[in-house]
């Protein structure tokens, strides 16, 4: 899996590959896939190679999560 982003490629291509292989879960949520629909084609495609692993669990919001968000959000993190 190709990575983006020079500054973080040695890293990010470590994670990658230990997903890949495995070693780790990819934990992806519903909103990590709808905001990644808007960026650009390259970024989606890694997605998409992230969701066609059998290494991944999808995770969705829900009341509580949302409402998490939004406290980190009112204390600007």
């Amino acid at each position: 899996m190709k990575c983006l982003n020079v500054e973080f490629s040695n890293w990010s291509k470590k994670l990658f590959e230990q997903i890949l292989s495995g070693d780790m879960i990819a934990l992806i949520s519903d909103v990590t896939i709808d905001e990644i629909l808007d960026a650009p084609e390259n970024v989606q495609l890694v997605l998409e190679q992230l969701l066609k692993s059998k290494n991944k669990e999808l995770l969705s919001t829900n009341k509580e999560s949302r409402e998490l968000a939004d406290s980190y959000v009112l204390e600007g993190a």
